[in-house]
């Protein structure tokens, strides 16, 4: 299997969040690193921007996943993705279901 990188938008551990958890054994087998993660305050999708932008900063662009806590810190991933020509390359997931979110869905961004 290939290596993946994944970023945590959140301050998370794999034994609190189920999502981590699913990754934490390929985690520790080393199939997947987990390259940062970050608290976005008060949900803040330029929270979540700038601290995805430190991360494809950190890894020149190099990141297969991002898990967001939710909808509003998704889009802030998904903006800094556009900025570095990376929307529709990465997977993002958020949580919530709001608008914003099932037209980025429906549109594949």
């Amino acid at each position: 299997m290939t290596k993946r990188d994944f970023l945590a938008v959140e301050d998370w551990t794999p034994e609190q969040i189920g999502a981590l958890l699913a990754l934490a054994s390929r985690v520790k087998r080393g199939e997947v690193r987990i390259v940062g993660d970050g608290w976005a305050d008060n949900w803040s999708a330029a929270e979540a921007q700038r601290l995805t932008e430190e991360a494809l900063k950190k890894t020149k662009g190099r990141i297969t996943a991002v898990l967001a806590s939710n909808d509003d810190t998704a889009g802030g991933v998904v903006a800094a993705l556009e900025a570095y020509g990376l929307a529709n390359k990465v997977l993002v997931s958020g949580q919530d279901a709001e608008l914003e979110a099932v037209r980025r869905i429906v549109t594949g961004s």
